[in-house]
């Protein structure tokens, strides 16, 4: 076995229990505040990697992209619609046997939108329509300030509360999630098409060293969400059960969520560059806009902590799972390249 081309195949899969590992015994090095700085170095990043998307992407295809209306259906009513809908009745089969904590967490983690940076990187790392997971994963955060408090309360309401305090919902900061996305985003995939004319030759020939540095990215952002989950005691506040509880809650979704978003793709006859997209969108959950909202809806709340917990787990679950396919189709993609 050539171990070489084993690990240049399979480096990102390797990693993960390292990182994992790492993060477990000094979760210092990427939490929030910790030495490399993941509030900023995590952005940086993001933006570097649209830069990049902005010198590889033809113009023609992100206008292209503003009329695929069956995918942004297929994204948008799986985000809002169909995941909800997963969410509630898993609340209601299982809602007995959960801590209202989590019960209310599950709901939370439902009806959020869906991440921003890693659904694009990830579907741009696995050859899928990265200018249609763009528009959508852009769409889905500028919907979710609207609609994630309002499905929030309806869902609670439904559940007779959960004992969910502070679901009614408060104003949302509309102005810094919009400059957020504006920042990260937009500025730097527009800064890319600009400079296309000058480096897009270069981008074209080094395209197997951006697709690296994407997945490296990846993996840099995972590693700052096991810091970030280990240092707040995850994985082991409330007793072992909270947590494997919670982990139980997040691949269950996990899971549903992707053969639900499958099931729409075959229904809406997407195909190839979308369904990468389609899956990668509607099946991920944003841990940026979910906390600092969480914080919004249940402000004051001592449980919020725990209300978290499932979405702090499925954050790096999703990444960990996409990341682990995008690898995979970005492999098959150059085979028959």
């Amino acid at each position: 076995m050539d171990l070489r081309k084993l690990w240049a195949q399979h480096w990102f899969v390797c990693l993960l229990p390292v990182a994992f590992a790492l993060a477990w015994v000094a979760p210092e090095i990427a939490a929030k505040g910790g030495w490399l700085r993941p509030e900023l170095t995590t952005k940086l990043g993001v933006m570097f990697i649209f830069f990049m998307q902005g010198l590889q992407l033809p113009t023609a295809q992100i206008r292209a992209a503003l009329g695929q209306t069956r995918l942004h259906a297929v994204v948008q009513g799986m985000a809002f619609v169909g995941f909800p809908l997963i969410g509630m009745a898993a609340a209601w089969l299982f809602g007995r046997w959960l801590p209202p904590e989590l019960l209310v967490g599950l709901i939370f983690l439902s009806v959020l939108p869906s991440t921003v940076s890693s659904a694009a990187v990830l579907t741009a790392t696995a050859g899928g329509n990265t200018a249609g997971a763009i528009c959508n994963a852009v769409l889905s955060s500028l919907l979710g300030i609207v609609l994630t408090p309002l499905l929030l309360g309806v869902a609670l309401s439904w559940q007779g509360g959960a004992g969910g305090g502070g679901a009614g919902g408060a104003p949302i900061d509309a102005g810094r999630v919009v400059w957020e996305l504006i920042k990260l985003i937009l500025l730097p995939l527009a800064a890319g098409q600009l400079l296309r004319l000058r480096l897009g030759e270069w981008a074209g020939k080094n395209k197997k060293r951006i697709g690296t540095a994407n997945t490296a990215v990846i993996l840099f952002i995972v590693f700052a969400a096991f810091c970030d989950a280990s240092r707040a005691g995850v994985w082991t506040s409330g007793g072992v059960a909270t947590p494997l509880m919670a982990l139980g809650i997040a691949a269950g979704l996990f899971a549903l969520a992707t053969a639900a978003t499958r099931a729409l793709v075959r229904a809406a006859g997407l195909g190839g560059g979308d369904a990468i997209a389609a899956e990668f969108c509607a099946v991920q959950k944003t841990l940026a806009s979910g906390v600092p909202l969480a914080g919004v809806v249940f402000a004051g709340d001592p449980r919020t902590g725990l209300i978290l917990l499932p979405l702090l787990v499925y954050h790096p679950l999703q990444l960990a799972l996409h990341g682990a396919r995008a690898a995979r189709l970005a492999r098959a993609g150059a085979a028959k390249g």
